[in-house]
């Protein structure tokens, strides 16, 4: 699946304002962050910088890759001294080491086979004792992931690239110590039209007009099951923070502790 940047409309209006995702992703950051101070942060993929809030509070220095220019004006607006790189940032290479890389729900939009390199890059960009943090929904066992798997048959059609969590959390061991958190959040759709909209663009993220049109009444049916007593639309759903410290992998350290 090739590389691409969802239209801003679509991530954010469709879907994670009806959610209660960011809130519950900064309660969880807080009990990480502690009361640390980082001294070089790279935040990646900041959106509208709802979480860079809190990320700015724990940082001395701040940059910010954001390939999207609607963001740039707002940005600039709350984070005055921070720069801003306005790049893909698979493409852009790294010239900073940092304290704290910061990657929130931006793997989507890269190749699965550049995961793992672009994992790499930003781990090997990391000061001694810096942490690299990726957030990613988790699509095994939720309201989600069942209904990613009910239009499993057009997978070649949606544009998200996605790695099991089990899996990529198993991969990312091999660069350092490996630490992860589970959160629950939840999407409110108000009505139906709201529903089949974040399901086709976002959920699904069809690739075509014609192929929206031709799944939306069915889509519209399917959200039945969804709906609740107050006649909204809800969609549990799951993300997982994985932490990537740069320490020696524990079998390393046990190995060191042996040698002496």
């Amino acid at each position: 699946m090739s590389d691409y940047i969802m239209p801003r409309e679509n991530f954010d209006e469709l879907y994670f304002s009806k959610t209660d995702e960011k809130q519950i992703l900064a309660y969880e950051l807080r009990k990480i962050f502690n009361d640390r101070v980082y001294g070089q942060v790279l935040d990646v993929g900041p959106g509208p910088g709802e979480i860079t809030q809190l990320i700015n509070s724990h940082a001395i220095h701040l940059t910010l890759v954001e390939p999207e220019t609607d963001y740039h004006d707002g940005l600039k607006d709350h984070f005055p001294k921070a720069k801003i790189i306005p790049r893909r940032y698979e493409a852009h290479d790294l010239d900073n080491c940092y304290d704290l890389i910061f990657i929130s729900h931006a793997l989507y939009f890269i190749s699965k086979d550049r995961w793992l390199p672009t994992c790499k890059k930003s781990f090997d960009a990391l000061n001694k004792g810096g942490q690299l943090i990726i957030v990613l929904n988790d699509h095994e066992k939720t309201e989600l992931g069942k209904l990613m798997k009910r239009y499993s048959c057009l997978e070649e059609h949606c544009r998200w690239n996605y790695i099991p969590l089990d899996e990529f959390e198993e991969q990312l061991r091999r660069f350092g110590s490996v630490t992860s958190t589970t959160y629950s959040y939840t999407v409110v759709l108000n009505d139906r039209n709201e529903f089949t909209d974040a399901v086709l663009r976002v959920v699904l993220d069809l690739d075509s007009e014609e192929l929206i049109e031709e799944y939306k009444p069915d889509v519209e049916e399917v959200a039945e099951d969804f709906k609740r007593e107050d006649g909204r639309y809800a969609i549990s759903a799951e993300a997982r923070i994985i932490v990537v410290s740069a320490y020696p992998p524990p079998i390393l350290k046990a190995i060191g502790q042996l040698a002496t």
